[in-house]
């Protein structure tokens, strides 16, 4: 909470940095399999999967939606704030943010 542009308390200043981290790793993490399932799904709807393609179609959308739930697991499972850089953002390491404290 800040008050103007004071923070209220002295560590609101890195909790909103990783707010912002969080917010952007969702972003990137969820953003792109959406992107591929929604663009999937508009081609079907314009029909251009023909019948014969449609158990293809379908095993795409399947592997893109495991993906995504495989992306949820990894965020709800952090443990630590650990980062990495990816394309000029700071995200949080998804890898590095399961394992327990004090794990280097």
């Amino acid at each position: 909470m800040h008050w103007g542009d004071e923070p209220v308390w002295p560590g609101a200043a890195s909790a909103d940095e990783a707010v912002r981290t969080m917010a952007r790793t969702v972003s990137h993490e969820l953003g792109q399999p959406l992107t591929v399932l929604l663009g999937l799904l508009e081609l079907w709807e314009r029909g251009h999967f023909p019948r014969a393609h449609e158990a293809t179609l379908r095993a795409e959308l399947e592997q893109v939606a495991h993906e995504l739930a495989d992306r949820v697991q990894a965020l709800t499972a952090a443990q630590r704030y650990v980062t990495r850089e990816f394309g000029g953002c700071v995200l949080l390491d998804l890898v590095g943010a399961r394992l327990p404290t004090g794990t280097p």
